[in-house]
Parts: structure tokens; C-alpha cells; sequence
């Protein structure tokens, strides 16, 4: 409820509680009245009284219909009329005093203005009631001193006396305690708002902490995506003065600009972000990640979190780098089991070759034709020994369980760790899921074997068809490590890799490990069997 609907309501108030006891005095004072009658006889005034009591019922039944402003006046003007009705009928001995109910309604209602308007306008009728009396142009049939000594003048004039009081005295009150409940209100809507104001205070500052603390950049456009303002560290990201920024359009600030990036702006806000190149003042590009908001502050415009990414760039060249060294490594090593394992063998077959094709005696031809053909049986055997490095034929009939059972096995000929194996696996999965996750299980296997100290490997390979997700949990209760320290120190690429393998092929994996408390991998992905 606004301030004027408040006022109106104390208004509403008084002016019922004034209508509704002019009513009761009304039915009251029909006694006097009629006692009156007996002791003066019937007067003119008496007609009047008898068309304002039916304009006060009137007015009464139908309060709730009429505007506040007409009911107001309406009564204003009634109690004018009773007021100047007595002086005429009655001179100065009259019911005049009614303008005091008229004037403090007013006053009360309307303020001084309308209440000096309404006492001027009764002054100038009671100066022409006075020259009335005075040249004798009104008829009296009352004797004065004779009616003072009635009764029913005295109850009259006396029940008259009461209901002013009674209306000044209720229309007051109604006024006080209205006035007195809305300052209580307001008391409380300020107490609610001060309350507001420090709550608002508290969230400005914590904004601005945000704000001028964060590491990340904040921006904010125009309309027109025009830099209105920004933090600290959005200016010191890029080299320029938070006073060289104001005005800028953000193109001017892009590494790429010729591409279309109004309408590729248009396409992410408030919905992803996008990577893409800031030009430093000296030139240089800068990696970023650029999260941009509509708002409605500037007019329409936009805030954009800037995060720089060189760090999340250099560390994905490394991965990358160390993905391509170890591929190289594995390279590296196959040539070498070729060279060192398969090459003598393909030699010395080559030897007995030329040496049958020279040789005439067919006992050594037979012997060496033998000894050939048992080193292509050794060369076979190798070729299959390193194309099951390669690609385990267990792995691609019988699924990434039973590879690792059988991987498990080669190993405890040469390792005391114990291994516990849980499945609910009933088929296998398509070749890129299972080659991936064998490998990075392996991985892990070796990585516990040559750092951890652990006692037990657990693995436990769980897939859940209603909502088909694979998710395969690899524990061991080793040394465990310091994750973060080991990022740090560029220990933590082999991770990294296994993290990217499982990533590249629409899975996740969370790691979890401290030093002393072995190392927990949880690998997941959504699948079907085949």
C-alpha cells in the first residue's frame, strides 16, 4: 500500500465514524425535538432539520458508493447548513457551534487551506445572517428569555453539545490512532529496510571483493559492446590502463578480427563459453576463455568473465607432448624388439638360403633347409609374441576383463602383489572402449608396481544396464602421492594422459590420492555391449 492509499484509508475512516454518529444523534435527538415542538410550536427550521436527516440517511446507505472527496463535502456542507439555519431562526442562540465539527474534519482531513476556504464562507453567511436580523427582513416568532427557560431547549442544545464533542473527540482519535499505527508501519518498513540497505551493503562488497579480487577478468559492455567498466585483473591480463579501456569496443581487442563475432557472440551468451585470442598492448597473443552474460544494467548490455587458459594450454601441450613421447617410446621399443628379436633370425634364415643355393650335396642342403625353416618357426612365433604386445588377442575376442586377468598373470611370476578382480561384465564392449580402458589399467598396474609399494591391487569392473554406464574402480594400498605437488613438478603427465585417453572418448575420471593413502582411479562411461 502506497502513501496515498494509506491517507485515503484514515480519511475513509473518519468520515463513517462521523456519518455513522451523525445517524445515532440523529435518532436520538428526535426526542428533544419533539418536545420542542410542543413548548415552541412548529418552526421553518424544523423542515430544514427534516431534509438533512434524509440527506444524512441517503448519504449513509449509499457511503460505500459515493467518492471519499463528494462524501466529505457533502457532510461539510450539511453541518454548514445546520449551523446557518439556527442563526437564522434562532440568532445567536443556535446550534452555530456545529461549524466546529466542520472545521476540525477539515482540518483533519483536508489540511488549513480547505478549512480556512470553509470558515471564510461561514463568516460572510453569519455577517449576512446579522444584517438579516438587523433591517428585520427575517420574521421571528420566538420569544427569547421565554425559551431559554424551556427544558427541551436545554435537552436540545444539550444533546447537541454531546454529539460535537462525541465527533470531535472520535474523529480525533481515529485520526491519532491511525496516524500513530502508520508510524509504527513505518518503523518497521524503515527498520526492514535498514536491515535491506545493510543486507544490500554486504552483498555490494562482497560483489566488489569478487570483483577487484578475483583472478578472473570481469567486463562489462554497453549495448553497443563498448567497454564500460572492468577489473584489475582483465586490465593487467591484456596491459592496459583500466582508464584506457573505458570506450573501447571489444573487437578492437581481439587477436582474430576479422571473423564474424558479433554473430557468434550473439549465439553464446548465457549459454557456453568459447576460447579465443586477445591481443596484449605489446601484440602478443593471449589464450582466453570467455563466458559472456546479458544484463540489463547498462542498458541492455553484457558482462563477460575473461579466464586466462595460457597455464590450461601449456599444460595441454605438455600432455600432448608427452603422449607423442610416448608413443614414440613404444615405437622406439617395437623397432627394437624387430631389430634385436626378429632381425637376427630373418638374417641367419637369409644365410641358409644362399648357402643352399651354392651347396651341391644334398644332406647339407637338407640340414640347412631344416635349420631354415626352424628359424622362420622362431621368426612366426616372434612376430605373434609382438603383434600380442600390439593387440592382445584376448582382449579383442574375449573383452578387457579376461586381458587383464591374463596380463595379471604374466605379472606375478615377477611381482608379490595381490590382485582382486570384481566383474558383473557379461559381454564386451566396442574396440576403442576396450583397448582404451586396458590401457590405461595397465598403466595404473605399472605405475603401482614401480612407485607405490602397494600390497593389494583391487579392480572392480561394474556395468549397470538400465542406464548404461561402464565404470571400472582401480584401488591399490600403496604410498599414494601429492596430486597437486606432482603437477607442479611435471610428475603428473602420465596422469594426465590417462585422464585425456578417457576424456577423448566421451568418459571421465576422478583421481583420488594423499600420501599415505594409496590411489583411487574411477573410470566411467556411458555404453552398450555389442
Amino acid at each position: 500500500m502506497n502513501l496515498q492509499n494509506q491517507i485515503d484509508k484514515i480519511r475513509e475512516k473518519i468520515i463513517n465514524i462521523t456519518l455513522t454518529s451523525t445517524v445515532i444523534f440523529m435518532f436520538v435527538a428526535v426526542v428533544p425535538s419533539l418536545l420542542r415542538l410542543v413548548d415552541v410550536g412548529w418552526q421553518p427550521l424544523f423542515l430544514v432539520h427534516i431534509l438533512i436527516m434524509c440527506v444524512i440517511l441517503v448519504l449513509y446507505y449509499f457511503r460505500k458508493k459515493i467518492p471519499l472527496k463528494l462524501k466529505a463535502h457533502i457532510l461539510f456542507i450539511v453541518y454548514m447548513i445546520i449551523a446557518v439555519s439556527g442563526m437564522i431562526n434562532f440568532k445567536l442562540i443556535n446550534a452555530a457551534y456545529y461549524i466546529i465539527v466542520l472545521v476540525s474534519l477539515a482540518t483533519l482531513l483536508y489540511g488549513r487551506k480547505v478549512s480556512y476556504i470553509y470558515s471564510a464562507v461561514f463568516i460572510v453567511l453569519f455577517i449576512s445572517v446579522f444584517f438579516l436580523h438587523h433591517f428585520k427582513l427575517v420574521q421571528l416568532n420566538i420569544d427569547f428569555n421565554q425559551y431559554q427557560d424551556y427544558t427541551s431547549a436545554w435537552l436540545a442544545v444539550g444533546s447537541s453539545y454531546v454529539f460535537v464533542l462525541l465527533v470531535v473527540i472520535l474523529s480525533t482519535h481515529v485520526f491519532y490512532k491511525l496516524f500513530i499505527d502508520s508510524i509504527k508501519d513505518l518503523n518497521v518498513k524503515s527498520n526492514e529496510l535498514s536491515y535491506s540497505l545493510k543486507a544490500l551493503q554486504l552483498s555490494e562488497n562482497r560483489y566488489k571483493d569478487i570483483f577487484e579480487n578475483s583472478r578472473d577478468g570481469f567486463v562489462f559492455f554497453d549495448h553497443n559492446y563498448f567497454i564500460v567498466n572492468c577489473n584489475q585483473s582483465f586490465s593487467k591480463l591484456i596491459g592496459y590502463e583500466l582508464s584506457e579501456l573505458e570506450g573501447y569496443n571489444y573487437k578492437t581487442l581481439l587477436y582474430n578480427q576479422d571473423i564474424e563475432w558479433d554473430a557468434i557472440l550473439e549465439t553464446i551468451i548465457n549459454k557456453a563459453s568459447r576460447e579465443v585470442l586477445l591481443m596484449h598492448k605489446n601484440g602478443m597473443p593471449i589464450p582466453v576463455e570467455v563466458s559472456p552474460y546479458s544484463t540489463e544494467a547498462f542498458k541492455g548490455g553484457l558482462w563477460v568473465i575473461v579466464r586466462d587458459i595460457r597455464e590450461r594450454k601449456k599444460l595441454q601441450r605438455e600432455i600432448f607432448k608427452t603422449m607423442i613421447q610416448s608413443e614414440e617410446k613404444e615405437r622406439e621399443r617395437y623397432a627394437k624388439e624387430l631389430h634385436d628379436g626378429l632381425g637376427p633370425l630373418i638374417s641367419t634364415t637369409l644365410i641358409y638360403l644362399d648357402t643352399i643355393h651354392d651347396e651341391n650335396d644334398i644332406d647339407n642342403i637338407r640340414e640347412y633347409s631344416s635349420r631354415a625353416y626352424s628359424l622362420l618357426e622362431d621368426a612366426t612365433n616372434t612376430i605373434k609374441e609382438i603383434s600380442n604386445n600390439l593387440s592382445s588377442m584376448i582382449l579383442t575376442e574375449y573383452g578387457v576383463v579376461s586381458a587383464i586377468r591374463s596380463f595379471i598373470e604374466k605379472l606375478q611370476k615377477v611381482s608379490e602383489i595381490k590382485f582382486v578382480i570384481k566383474s558383473n561384465l557379461k559381454g564386451t564392449f566396442e574396440e576403442t572402449i576396450k583397448f582404451t580402458f586396458y590401457r590405461i589399467l595397465v598403466e595404473l598396474i605399472n605405475n603401482s608396481i614401480k612407485y607405490s609399494q602397494a600390497k593389494t591391487i583391487t579392480l572392480i569392473f561394474d556395468y549397470n544396464e538400465s542406464n548404461g554406464f561402464l565404470k571400472v574402480k582401480f584401488f591399490d594400498d600403496g604410498e599414494g602421492f601429492d596430486y597437486n605437488q606432482a603437477l607442479i613438478n611435471k610428475k603428473g603427465f602420465g596422469l594426465l594422459n590417462l585422464q585425456n585417453r578417457i576424456k577423448q572418448i566421451g568418459g571421465s575420471s576422478t583421481y583420488y590420492t594423499e600420501e599415505g593413502k594409496g590411489v583411487e582411479v574411477n573410470l566411467s562411461i556411458k555404453t552398450n555391449y555389442i
